[in-house]
Parts: C-alpha cells; structure tokens; sequence
C-alpha cells in the first residue's frame, strides 16, 4: 500500500477541479476580450491604421493594462492582441459607460478565483488527510486511474553499499 505524497496530492487536486478551473478560464477570456475590444474603441483610427501597417517600430506597444474606475482596484488584464500604447504606463481609466459591463466580469472572476484557491486547499488536505491509495480511490473513484501501484524500486543498490562497508 503506497501513500500520498504533497506532489500527487497537487496533481489530484487539478484532476478534480479541471472542469472548474475551465470555467474560470471562461470567465477570464470573456473579460480579456471586452477589455481588448474597449481598449481598441478608445483608441484613435489612425493610429490603429498605422498600427496594422509595417509602421509599428514607431509606435509603443503593450499587451495588458491596468484598469481604473469606479468599482475596480488596479486589476491587471491581458489582452487578446498586442496594442498600442497611449501613454507610457499601462493604466486604463475605463469609460463610465463600459463599468456596468466590466465590473461585474472583474468581481465574478475574482470570486472563482478565490473559489477555487479556496476549494484547492481543502481537497489537497483531504486528499492528504487519507494518506493511502486505497482510501484515495475509495473516496474519489474518479481519479483512481491516476493512482498506479508501483512496485518499490530501489534507487541505490544497498549490496554495493554493503560492500563498501566490510
């Protein structure tokens, strides 16, 4: 009977929340997006023309922001695309008319998160907490086909250290 060790126990844990750290994923991307699409409205088209043309090594470009504005807190966003930069930093004061669209994005992803960090700590200490293969798989049946049996292999050959001993 083989027992859990820190790192299975990790590695179990994501096979069990896999689908939620999807939808969490989900989530991000959509806010990504919206974000990206914001972003490229507030910009002007010309220089968004120049930006697609081969003129780019004339223009700062940026790949995430910060966003300000009533409701959020400095969040830090990624991008879909590269983009322009209007400024030196990468503050974004997002318009008023896009907040009721964004803040509710920024509050549902920050409560997966948390979720899921959260859910994360106490399956690893559970999973921990059953210490063997046998009661692991008794109680998650659906991650018993990533706990193999694995015959004991020695990693020194105890008869050469034996040896060296006489």
């Amino acid at each position: 009977m083989s027992n859990i060790t820190k790192i299975l126990a990790s590695q179990l844990t994501t096979e069990l929340l896999k689908q939620r750290k999807e939808k969490v994923n989900e989530v991000t991307k959509e806010l990504q997006l919206e974000i990206t699409e914001i972003y490229k409205s507030t910009l002007p088209k010309e220089v968004l023309a120049v930006f697609k043309t081969k003129n780019k090594q004339y223009l700062n470009e940026i790949s995430y922001v910060h966003l300000h504005g009533s409701g959020l807190n400095h969040q830090l966003v990624s991008f879909v695309e590269w983009l322009p930069s209007c400024s030196n930093n990468s503050t974004f004061i997002v318009p008023t008319k896009y907040l009721n669209k964004i803040v509710p994005l920024v509050n549902k992803e920050a409560e997966l998160k948390e979720k899921l960090r959260n859910d994360e700590k106490v399956i690893k200490a559970t999973i921990l907490s059953l210490r063997t293969f046998a009661k692991v798989k008794d109680a998650f049946p659906e991650i018993a086909h990533l706990l193999k049996e694995n015959p004991k292999t020695e990693l020194v050959n105890i008869q050469q250290v034996r040896k060296l001993l006489k």
